[in-house]
């Protein structure tokens, strides 16, 4: 299908706003706007958005631009952003009108200076310059002059008033200045917006850990916590009956029960040295079990109820 350039409009029935734009292509081919906000709304709730086509059929780009600039001249500066989603009312162009939008910026200063040599007066000038140029870039001499002719230049075209001076975050100023951002932000949100903001902000904070005042309730609750259930473990160890329970061991790990878990098993608690366990003890332990090496007496260190 044949595109062309068409203006519309749009009207949300909510938020009683508008917003006017161009596009060229089809008015069946989806496209909703280049705004941003307005975009964002419309994905949220496209029911209570309604466009309206003010005038198709425009034949080139240049054209349409021109009637979108016509329309957007009608809004009133105080009602940018208030009563229109439109941020900004000048004359827009676009990529495809300017011919130069495809080079890249190699190509863009290549095509520049060729322009500038074909004038009579700057080519004369730059060969001028040619033989009086000094091309002894490093020699220290030669560098330093042209240090100090660059701090110079760069003094007098950036005083030092007008230079950029970095944010004092802690300042009461940037406090006081986000706080009233922030506040004039949220202020333009409807209750459903500020609902669906928080949810998200939820989703993305949960599994994180916790940071600042926060944490140390975590802390304090997780220590607390953890007391009251060394405490009812304790509470439910002591009435638990054991008599008839013996301690049991494998060579390796201790166990209590009334009866042998199994063959390998031997009444009697292993020593409490945390040695028990490594590669030379399970060796002491196998060659016990075959036979060629004598079983500890365990009556000796308590073992045996």
């Amino acid at each position: 299908m044949e595109k062309y350039g068409f203006i519309y409009i749009w009207f949300d029935k909510k938020r009683k706003m508008y917003y006017i734009g161009c596009h060229w292509g089809t008015v069946d081919d989806g496209y909703i706007c280049s705004s941003n906000r307005m975009r964002k709304v419309y994905k949220r709730r496209p029911q209570n958005l309604k466009r309206k086509i003010i005038k198709t059929n425009i034949l080139n780009r240049e054209q349409m631009f021109e009637e979108e600039h016509k329309w957007l001249s009608f809004i009133k500066d105080d009602e940018l952003g208030i009563k229109y989603y439109n941020l900004r009312k000048h004359k827009w162009g676009h990529w495809s009108t300017d011919e130069n939008s495809s080079l890249t910026i190699k190509q863009k200063i290549s095509k520049k200076t060729k322009e500038a040599m074909e004038r009579p007066e700057i080519r004369e000038k730059y060969l001028s310059g040619l033989e009086t140029r000094d091309n002894k870039s490093s020699d220290p001499i030669v560098s330093e002059k042209r240090k100090n002719s660059m701090i110079k230049t760069m003094v007098k075209k950036f005083p030092i008033e007008d230079r950029y001076n970095p944010v004092d975050f802690n300042s009461q100023e940037y406090k006081d200045n986000m706080s009233h951002k922030s506040k004039e932000m949220w202020s333009n949100r409807t209750d459903e917006e500020i609902k669906e903001i928080g949810k998200k902000i939820s989703e993305v904070q949960l599994g994180k850990p916790k940071t600042g005042e926060a944490a140390k309730d975590v802390k304090k609750t997780s220590e607390e916590t953890k007391l009251k259930q060394s405490i009812a473990i304790k509470e439910a160890l002591k009435n638990i009956d054991r008599s008839g329970y013996y301690w049991w061991n494998n060579g390796i790990i201790n166990k209590r029960s009334k009866e042998q878990p199994s063959e390998e098993w031997i009444k009697g608690k292993l020593p409490h040295n945390k040695s028990y366990n490594s590669d030379k003890m399970k060796e002491i332990w196998a060659k016990r079990k075959a036979g060629e090496l004598s079983m500890p007496n365990y009556k000796n260190i308590g073992g045996i109820s």
